[in-house]
């Protein structure tokens, strides 16, 4: 499993754009090349607000890295 936390009360107004619509776009895409999106929300850890998205763990190339090639 993959997770991606962003701290809500750090985490720049465009970083959280950007997590809000990633979690959109995977919870409408079904496709074996997607990784699965198994969950979303908020969790507070050792009294920081996060915003998360746990995922399927896939292993590879960045896709940045990927595309710059």
């Amino acid at each position: 499993m993959a997770l991606k936390l962003i701290r809500r009360d750090t985490g720049t107004q465009d970083e959280q754009r950007l997590l809000a619509a990633e979690l959109r776009a995977l919870a409408l895409l079904r496709h074996p090349g997607i990784v699965h999106l198994y969950d979303a929300g908020t969790v507070l850890i050792h009294g920081i607000d996060y915003a998360f998205l746990a995922m399927e763990f896939v292993d590879g190339m960045p896709l940045t890295k990927w595309a710059e090639q």
